[in-house]
């Protein structure tokens, strides 16, 4: 039995644009300040997603750690549930302008053979005040975003209206 994972695949692509906009040339200092954005520059790790819209199978609010699988009931219809279970592992490299992004999602279906929907993202990136514009060249993403960056330390955090992403620098 295949199920529509469209919503959540979409919420996937969107966050392997965010995730893509950060490249790696570390420096042996992980603090990142918006005022030097060469100090982007690195790998990070996907921490966490939140679905800020519901776009996982209507779970507003919910955010999933990467790394740690979360479980969902689904009403399928026609009284039928099905439960799910979602794990979300992320890398976004960043360049001096380039990026890239590897985001991995294991579905498993209660009775289905477990499903892995690879994306990768690949494109240039800008940072001016506290928007991160990340412009992807792969063929499936293609197209420009505009997401709200801000930094604390060495984590940084991607937002726009439908999600918040959590990364550490490594």
């Amino acid at each position: 039995m295949k199920h529509n994972l469209s919503p959540l695949l979409g919420l996937i692509v969107v966050a392997c644009f965010v995730l893509t906009a950060c490249d790696s040339t570390s420096t042996d200092n992980n603090d990142v300040d918006l005022n030097e954005p060469s100090s982007l520059v690195g790998t990070w790790d996907l921490k966490s997603v939140t679905d800020k819209e519901g776009a996982f199978f209507n779970l507003s609010g919910q955010t999933l750690t990467a790394g740690e699988t979360f479980t969902v009931n689904m009403d399928i219809g026609g009284g039928q549930v099905v439960s799910a279970s979602f794990l979300v592992e992320g890398v976004l490299t960043l360049q001096s302008s380039r990026y890239t992004m590897q985001m991995d999602i294991t579905v498993t279906v209660t009775g289905q053979p477990p499903e892995i929907e690879a994306n990768s993202d690949y494109g240039t990136w800008s940072v001016a005040g506290n928007t991160l514009t990340v412009i992807s060249e792969a063929p499936d993403e293609g197209g420009t975003q505009a997401l709200t960056i801000s930094t604390s330390g060495n984590t940084m955090t991607l937002e726009d209206e439908e999600m918040l992403m959590v990364f550490e620098k490594r």
